[in-house]
């Protein structure tokens, strides 16, 4: 589940947290494959029912759709 880290998991938060460039360089993942295309299928789905019915909340999403139009 994206909400159980292991051990690993854990580590490999850690290491987001504190030196992000050489984790993106190494292209180090800590959710699996199965949970970021959710979250971002989610995220996608999110927005395309806000713009189409024309929805504002003050949260992150609303940020990430504004930041989408430029």
């Amino acid at each position: 589940a994206a909400s159980t880290f292991n051990f690993l998991q854990s580590l490999m938060f850690l290491f987001f947290g504190t030196v992000p460039r050489l984790a993106k360089a190494l292209k180090v993942d800590f959710l699996p494959k199965e949970s970021q295309q959710f979250f971002k299928k989610l995220v996608l789905e999110t927005m395309a029912n806000r713009e189409m019915k024309n929805i504002i909340r003050p949260d992150m999403i609303h940020l990430l759709m504004e930041a989408k139009k430029g």
